[in-house]
Formats: C-alpha cells, structure tokens, sequence
C-alpha cells in the first residue's frame, strides 16, 4: 500500500515538474502576444481613452453642478430659517464641512483626469509600462469614486440629521401659543 502511494506521488511529481516546464514558454508567449496585440490596436485604445476623457468630463461638470445648488440651496435655507429664529449653527458647519469634502472630490477628480491625459501616449510608445499606468489610473478613479460616495453619505445621514433637528426646534410654537393663550385670557 505504501509503495503504490509513492509512486503515484513520485507520477504525480515528474508530472507537476514536466507541467511546469511546459507552461513557463506559454506564460512568455502569451506575454509576447499580449504585446502585439497592444502595439496594434494602440489607435483603438486611444480612441477609447478619448471618449472616456470627454465622458468623465461629463460626469464632473453634472456632478459638481448638484453638489453646488445642493450647497446654496442649503445655504439659503439656513440663512432664511436663521432670520426665523431657528438655531443653525450646527448645519452651517456641516456645510462647510460639506465645502471642503466637494472641494476634495474635485481634487481626486482631476487628479483621475489628469493621470488618463498622462497615459494617452503609453499605448503607442511604452507598452510595457501600459499596465502599470493602467493600474494607477484605475486607482485615482476608485479615489475619485470614494470621495463622491462619502459625500453622498454625509448628505444623507449627517446634513438630514441636521435638517430633522431644525425640524424639531419650530420656536414659531412658542409664539403662536403666546398668541392664542391672549385673546382667551382677555376674554
């Protein structure tokens, strides 16, 4: 019994190392390929880095445009319900903190564009290094992506939060039951 499990191992073995050898030229070869293969299609990877550019460019100039209505209309908002009364003190720092994490998104934003610029030469000239850039340029679009997803959450937990706390303030009460509480005490 033993001697049958040691040679199926040793098989096994000779046949692992064989397998290797053979599949270390693939690796190579495929390698090669894949070379080739972006050397000759470098007109359509640009052409694609193109309309990805111009497409995110898109999708800031939208994004920023709500994040800023959102911003002035909240700041109005506060200014407006401020002049009634209300406390808004915490909202307003909120939306300043809101300012920055906008100005923040911007930032992670160009930097993405700026890095997809950069890497519009790489498939032409330096193929090697095209995966590498590829790399760091999907990096900055996952920053990119990040930063206007937490800004999504602060809008939705702390700055409704906010809102609902100023809902519950109404210091109109106060003086509208004053106002009822006369007439009837008159009488």
């Amino acid at each position: 019994m033993k001697r049958i499990l040691i040679g199926v191992l040793a098989a096994l073995g000779v046949y692992a190392l064989t397998g290797f050898a053979i599949a270390a030229p693939q690796n190579n070869q495929n390698q090669n390929e894949y070379t080739e293969r972006v050397r000759a299609n470098c007109a359509n990877v640009e052409g694609k880095i193109e309309s990805r550019l111009s497409a995110f460019e898109t999708i800031q100039n939208a994004h920023m445009n709500v994040y800023r209505n959102m911003k002035e209309r909240l700041t109005k908002f506060a200014s407006r319900i401020k002049s009634k009364g209300y406390d808004t003190t915490k909202l307003e720092a909120d939306l300043a903190k809101l300012d920055g994490m906008i100005t923040e998104f911007s930032e992670a934003h160009n930097r993405y564009m700026n890095a997809l610029r950069e890497m519009k030469g790489y498939p032409c000239s330096k193929p090697e290094d095209f995966k590498d850039k590829l790399a760091e340029v999907k990096n900055q679009l996952k920053f990119a992506h990040q930063e206007a997803a937490e800004i999504r959450a602060f809008i939705g937990t702390t700055i409704k939060e906010d809102l609902k706390a100023l809902k519950q303030q109404n210091p109109g009460a106060v003086s509208n039951s004053t106002k009822t509480a006369s007439p009837s005490s008159g009488e």
